[in-house]
């Protein structure tokens, strides 16, 4: 009470042998009923705050096969809750990409006119798209020239250096990567493609070869010394630790490798021994244990080509494949190197341009969240960076998509950082930018998707993008045979 005392306060008397008095209703109409209506008002409130969270929309992807399939589909956008993410979109856009443009602004001591078409008002929001491709060049000759300085001035999170640009030796190659990195001014990733054994029928394999070990393919490192396991791992470790610190030793940070593919299609014209072999536990085994080794030269790993195009029979440079599998039949072979890659920790994972008819009906792996959302995302538990594989490759770049509908359906799919080859002379990279600017100012992509993107690229490059090194030390082993039988006693 007022005085301080409660309603049942034992009073002188009580102690003289007096019974105790009766309180009556007044102390719990007083204290007890309002704080029986505050306690149903809080759990009203909580309630609610469950409903709008269990029902929010999910930016970024569509809602799983399963629900649309049984006629559960998300409910309607809340608006509310949708300006809310778009407003701290905006925020972080505001806070974390001032830097980024100053960065880009310095990138070759210019602002390229692509950057400045946006620099007054969404300069922030181009420093965050620009930052989610990896672009390659047709410039030979491992030189730094103009073109570089121009590439590096739209302010690209990454390069990938093709065979062609390297001239042919380690030292021009780390001579080009320390200029690229010196006049970016920023975090720039460089990436390679550098998988092993000699270019021959399927176009890809050890992409540095003149002065680096030679590297054998990996279908001879799976099928090679089948009958002694331990020793097979130990020579797959050590392929993968050699070509990864010969990478980090010319300023590579990551590589478009291993092929976690199955081989099992002979007819497959663009995979073959690329792929580690046809057995599944082995690619699994070997491909986990290669994706350990590499990254622990500090290069990140990007197993490729996620969900498999191990199975195809057209080649995804030319046309787009199509693999009329179910989604059982893929968790039993094709999904299985992928699940073994996320388990060993593999920064990157790059998306196939096939199309599996009955699982995602109308896009390719690239676009699809099917496959990427609800399939890699959340069913394998994946949450480090996806790459597009080469969005000018014909099998996406045909009549059916336009440049614009291949970027955004990529990126809502769930694609973190956008990759074209060094095969465009026509700024093809130039189009995409535009494209997946003016999408996200129409809101056909979130800026929540970009933060998305954003947050995932700052984690790869804190864990492996370095400044170049100061000076060029490189120790090949030009006569390294990889399969020597052991010695008989």
């Amino acid at each position: 009470f007022e005085d301080g005392t409660w309603p049942l306060t034992v009073c002188p008397s009580h102690s003289a042998g007096m019974k105790r008095p009766r309180a009556g209703l007044r102390p719990i109409l007083r204290f007890g009923l309002p704080a029986l209506l505050g306690f149903a008002v809080l759990l009203w409130v909580s309630a609610h705050s469950m409903s709008v969270y269990m029902l929010r929309p999910r930016f970024g992807s569509a809602p799983s096969p399963s629900r649309a399939r049984h006629g559960t589909e998300m409910p309607p956008v809340d608006l509310d809750a949708a300006d809310q993410a778009q407003a701290a979109a905006a925020n972080e856009l505001e806070t974390k990409g001032a830097g980024r443009v100053e960065e880009t602004a310095q990138a070759a001591g210019r602002l390229h006119p692509l950057a400045a078409k946006y620099f007054d008002a969404d300069a922030r929001l181009y420093a965050m798209v620009a930052r989610m491709f990896v672009v390659g060049k047709p410039h030979a000759g491992g030189k730094w020239n103009e073109e570089w300085a121009d590439t590096l001035a739209k302010g690209v999170g990454g390069i990938i250096i093709a065979k062609e640009n390297y001239g042919f030796s380690p030292r021009k190659l780390w001579n080009l990567t320390s200029a690229l990195k010196n006049h970016a001014n920023r975090s720039l990733a460089i990436f390679a493609d550098q998988e092993g054994g000699w270019r021959g029928k399927y176009r890809h394999g050890q992409a540095f070869r003149e002065g680096f070990t030679p590297l054998p393919k990996m279908g001879t490192v799976g099928n090679k010394l089948k009958n002694d396991s331990f020793l097979q791992h130990q020579v797959a470790k050590e392929v993968s630790a050699t070509k990864f610190r010969e990478l980090r030793a010319v300023n590579i940070d990551l590589n478009f490798d291993p092929v976690m593919d199955v081989n099992s299609n002979p007819s497959n014209p663009v995979i073959g021994d690329r792929a580690i072999s046809g057995n599944v536990s082995r690619v699994a085994s070997l491909g986990a244990a290669m994706i350990s080794a590499g990254q622990a030269q500090s290069v990140g790993a990007v197993a490729k080509h996620f969900p498999g195009h191990g199975d195809t029979t057209t080649d995804s440079h030319l046309e787009l494949p199509q693999v009329h599998k179910s989604l059982d039949a893929l968790w039993k072979v094709e999904l299985k190197p992928f699940a073994a890659a996320v388990r060993a920790n593999v920064s990157g994972i790059m998306t196939a341009h096939i199309l599996y008819p009955k699982v995602d009906p109308g896009k390719p792996a690239t676009m699809s969240s099917v496959f990427i959302h609800d399939i890699l995302r959340t069913q394998l538990g994946y949450d480090g960076i996806v790459f597009s594989d080469s969005l000018d490759m014909k099998a996406v770049m045909n009549n059916q998509w336009s440049v614009g509908d291949v970027i955004v359906q990529a990126v809502n799919a769930g694609v973190d950082m956008l990759v074209t080859s060094n095969k465009r002379t026509d700024n093809f990279e130039d189009r995409a930018i535009v494209a997946l600017m003016d999408a996200v100012k129409a809101r056909s992509v979130p800026q929540e998707r970009i933060m998305e993107a954003n947050r995932r690229i700052d984690r790869l490059f804190a864990g492996y993008v370095r400044p170049a090194t100061e000076r060029f030390e490189f120790h090949p082993d030009l006569n390294k045979k990889w399969f020597v039988p052991p010695p008989t006693e």
